[in-house]
């Protein structure tokens, strides 16, 4: 049997190799898969870019390399990434790490495996070279202050941003107010001699108007709505974690005057009257008695007016304040104005009045007389009359007593010589009947007297029924109009 000896066997080879146009990187070149039956080895023998080629059953040229060429390609995409992140920042390396150093570093997990690790770097000086727009959807970093399409603008150091994104800033907004300084003064006592329904003509007298000292009320300066304290010393640290800084008042009374007066209506008064003005230290007053006058008819009033003393007062001012964050610090844009001290503020003058009314009106008269004409009554018979009440101001009067006296249960019993009915003359008798029903007003003998009440005289209308046979009557429906 003959013996074939191959001394070699060569494959399909080739020692080229391509450059990349993109990023100009070295690769082997490979065979074609229509130039490689099944089975076949091709084979680059360039240095550092051995591979091995095969075609599979997909038709696809499938190569195996040495790891040089992976290395390789790894340390290139690296040093890209360095250059690339050195251009984006002005890195100040720590105290730890020599100078001209790259900031980012290859470092080794094991034999056959490396990392991108960051150098020891300064975050306080670590800089943004140029303005970063952030992108994805707001609340992405979660609690952080950047939102989608924020810009962080360049010379933003690495501190700040790391803080931005782990930290959501919270600070208040604090409102400021100056705070009111407010006098007050009591109403004055007033005390007349006679009140509620007098007659007309009743002499009125205030017998005095007492007024008690002003006082004042503040509320303060201050600063709300602090959550998360201020700083008092502009100083950027939290000293205060109170919702409020308040500064209180300090006032004192002026010594000024106070003054009383007043003001009558009615009381037969032709015209509104000052009774009196009463000047004062900052000790209360009094005024002293004064007679107003003479009841009229309807609403009379007094009415004493009073202004107090005045304050002064001062309160100090408040400093600058920071809206202190949880960062750690602040800046200016969260500090208010400092509120400027309040000096010599004067407060409002202090008014009050005090309104006392009478109210008058007149009365009828009726009762029994042994007086036989008109002539023979005067004031004093016409008010010795038994039964008296009010009359109703342009109204219609129905005299009646319930029980008491020789009026009683709408009768009224006569004595045998006379009955007299008087009434002021602006009102007139309108009905009279004896107990049968019938009428008697044309029985009545009618004349006037003047009725003196104090300085007024009234004219009042009288009306006499004389019972000439000494009969006892009775009379009832008896009314005014």
């Amino acid at each position: 049997m003959a013996t074939l000896n191959i001394n070699s066997l060569q494959h399909k080879n080739s020692s080229g190799s391509v450059v990349s146009d993109v990023d100009g990187s070295i690769t082997p070149k490979l065979p074609n898969a229509d130039k490689l039956a099944y089975g076949e080895i091709a084979i680059n023998y360039a240095a550092n870019l051995e591979t091995l080629s095969i075609k599979n059953s997909n038709d696809a040229v499938v190569t195996f390399s040495s790891d040089t060429i992976i290395y390789n390609n790894v340390d290139n995409k690296i040093n890209d990434i360095k250059d690339d992140l050195a251009s984006v920042v002005s890195v100040q390396l720590g105290n730890d790490t020599e100078e001209g150093k790259n900031f980012l570093k290859d470092e080794d997990v094991d034999e056959r495996n490396q990392v991108l690790a960051v150098r020891s770097i300064d975050a306080n000086a670590t800089k943004l070279n140029k303005d970063i727009v952030v992108a994805g959807m707001s609340g992405q970093f979660g609690a952080g202050n950047y939102e989608n399409n924020d810009v962080i603008p360049a010379g933003t150091d690495i501190y700040t941003i790391l803080q931005n994104i782990l930290c959501k800033e919270l600070y208040a907004n604090p409102k400021s107010t100056s705070g009111t300084m407010t006098a007050t003064i009591a109403k004055p006592t007033v005390s007349l001699d006679k009140s509620g329904t007098v007659e007309v003509g009743t002499l009125i007298t205030m017998n005095s108007a007492t007024v008690a000292n002003s006082t004042v009320s503040t509320t303060p300066q201050k600063v709300e709505g602090m959550e998360f304290g201020y700083s008092a010393t502009d100083d950027d640290s939290v000293d205060n974690t109170e919702k409020t800084i308040s500064k209180s008042w300090t006032t004192t009374a002026t010594g000024g005057d106070y003054k009383m007066s007043a003001t009558v209506t009615g009381f037969n008064a032709d015209t509104t009257t000052n009774v009196q003005t009463v000047p004062a230290t900052v000790n209360a007053q009094s005024m002293s008695q004064t007679v107003l006058g003479c009841a009229a008819e309807g609403s009379n009033t007094i009415t004493v007016s009073v202004t107090g003393d005045t304050f002064t007062g001062s309160v100090d001012g408040i400093d600058s304040v920071y809206h202190c964050s949880n960062l750690g610090n602040t800046d200016a844009a969260k500090k208010t104005d400092a509120i400027a001290a309040i000096t010599d503020k004067v407060s409002n003058v202090p008014t009050n009045s005090q309104t006392k009314t009478v109210t008058g009106q007149y009365k009828y008269f009726m009762g029994n007389s042994t007086a036989q004409v008109v002539a023979n009554l005067n004031s004093d018979s016409i008010r010795g009359l038994e039964e008296s009440g009010w009359t109703t101001v342009n109204g219609t009067t129905t005299i009646q007593k319930e029980d008491g006296g020789a009026w009683k249960d709408g009768v009224w019993t006569s004595n045998g010589n006379s009955i007299v009915i008087a009434c002021p003359n602006k009102y007139t008798l309108n009905t009279i009947t004896d107990s049968m029903g019938n009428d008697y007003l044309v029985k009545f003998k009618q004349g006037t007297v003047s009725v003196v009440t104090s300085s007024i005289n009234t004219e009042y209308n009288v009306y006499i029924y004389q019972i000439t046979n000494g009969t006892v009557m009775q009379f009832k429906n008896i009314t005014l109009k």
